[in-house]
């Protein structure tokens, strides 16, 4: 009988760490590397929010690391052009949008 809940506990606790394994490596696949992508899900959001005119006017988008948790993407200025330029900011490792304006 003792064999049976040695067994038993053996089992379950091996089960908890595949389980805990897969958890972990899915955190650290999820987050965003690469301006690339970033900038494609910046486009996404600040088109949704100030509409097509607004959007195309400042193309071409870039992305920085704002420090190691936060993208900032930026729209570009024209030459000739005063004023501040659509920005989003977005959570590198969980990708939400955390702030999204027209800087001025």
């Amino acid at each position: 009988m003792k064999a049976i809940h040695i067994i038993t506990f053996f089992l379950f606790s091996v089960s908890l760490m595949k389980c805990q394994v897969k958890k972990e490596s899915v955190k650290k696949t999820n987050y965003i590397n690469d301006s690339i992508t970033v900038v494609k899900v910046g486009e996404a959001a600040l088109l949704a929010k100030f509409g097509e005119k607004t959007f195309l006017e400042y193309r071409p988008y870039i992305a920085n690391l704002l420090d190691q948790n936060t993208w900032i993407i930026e729209g570009t200025l024209g030459a000739a052009t005063k004023g501040g330029v659509p920005t989003v900011e977005i959570n590198r490792f969980d990708r939400k949008i955390l702030d999204i304006y027209i800087d001025r």
